[in-house]
């Protein structure tokens, strides 16, 4: 059995396994999660990404609406 990941550009990724009879299976693998250990902690980055994961929940949620 072989796999190969792809990271896709909004942090989520596709896993590809190929399996002993041949076949292939594909997993989405969803954005990872980002912890908030609070401003004094975070970097810069991990600040823009907490804000952008936020924005994107709250996007999903209006749209379910």
């Amino acid at each position: 059995m072989s796999s190969t990941y792809l990271q896709l550009p909004d942090g989520s990724a596709i896993l590809t396994e190929m399996l002993p009879d041949g076949s292939l299976r594909k997993i989405r693998l969803p954005s990872p999660f980002v912890v908030d250990r609070g401003p004094g902690r975070n970097t810069v980055e991990d600040e823009a990404a907490i804000r952008a994961a936020e924005d994107r929940v709250t996007k999903l949620d209006r749209r379910e609406r």
